[in-house]
């Protein structure tokens, strides 16, 4: 009864954090919004188990953790973008300053 909403939820968080990287890009330049890596692993192989946990049957708790996780993640990315966003104000204010 609550998948609909909660693949929604999932969903648009997604779409943010898509948006949110490419604005950084255009600011930092390319890969600026980038995490790291952990143990050879980046953040975006976990897409790999997906279809693996689906055939497993456990389609109700992956869709809880999206419900928790993508949402959890817009909000880190949006922190970060909010700090790079008025660090590169704050330099480009000083740069003007110094020029003028």
């Amino acid at each position: 009864m609550l998948a609909i909403p909660m693949g929604i939820l999932a969903g648009a968080s997604v779409t943010f954090i898509l948006w949110l990287v490419m604005r950084m890009e255009s600011l930092a330049g390319a890969r600026s919004a980038e995490l790291g890596s952990f143990m050879g692993f980046d953040p975006d192989d976990a897409i790999l188990a997906v279809p693996i946990l689906v055939f497993l049957g456990y389609q109700e708790p992956l869709l809880v953790a999206a419900t928790i996780g993508a949402p959890g993640f817009a909000l880190l990315f949006a922190v970060q973008w909010g700090i790079k966003y008025r660090a590169r104000r704050r330099a480009m204010a000083e740069g003007g300053k110094q020029e003028g």
